[in-house]
């Protein structure tokens, strides 16, 4: 937030009432950050900066901000708003419980290919989901090539193929799949 006084009155607190979608309002008071311009020995032009973080509600916020200046007198500004989309869970199952790779010799590995369902559990949209995992340390050369799932609403599935390299001289064993 920037404030300016054009009457040398001395600038010196900011406050913000920030209301989330409830209706709740938290009143916080920013932090003066930079650009103190004086005139007269007196602030004039302050920035002032807050990170707020209690954004666990999706929906509109609206901030309403106040300056002061020496004598207690305020200026309220403009009314800003913001949006928070959330945050949502994932499901990560495998359609099939195995997979056989074969034809990895000791100079020649393999792309597997996994066939992925992600599933959004929560109730707010993923946005630019990725699908990715690493292996346990008896696999720690194998490779997972991140795929893009896109965007996943709520209570959808969304199907995807996932890459893995397993290297040359890999021994024949029970690898687990990578975990979501």
């Amino acid at each position: 937030m920037h404030a300016r006084d054009d009457a040398s009155l001395n600038l010196g607190a900011a406050r913000l009432n920030i209301t989330n979608p409830l209706g709740t309002t938290f009143v916080v008071t920013p932090e003066n950050t930079s650009e103190n311009l004086t005139a007269y020995g007196k602030y004039i032009r302050m920035n002032f900066t807050y990170l707020f973080n209690s954004t666990s509600i999706a929906g509109t916020y609206t901030v309403n901000a106040s300056v002061f200046d020496e004598y207690g007198y305020s200026a309220e500004s403009l009314q800003y708003t913001f949006e928070v989309n959330g945050s949502t869970t994932m499901n990560l199952s495998a359609n099939a419980t195995s997979y056989n790779a074969s034809s990895i010799t000791h100079a020649v590995g393999k792309n597997i290919t996994l066939a992925m369902n992600a599933t959004n559990t929560g109730s707010v949209t993923a946005y630019s989901a990725n699908l990715s995992g690493n292996f346990s340390a008896n696999a720690s050369a194998w490779i997972v090539f991140n795929v893009s799932l896109g965007n996943i609403s709520a209570s959808e599935i969304s199907a995807a193929n996932l890459t893995i390299y397993a290297p040359e001289a890999t021994w024949p064993e029970h690898i687990t799949s990578p975990q979501a």
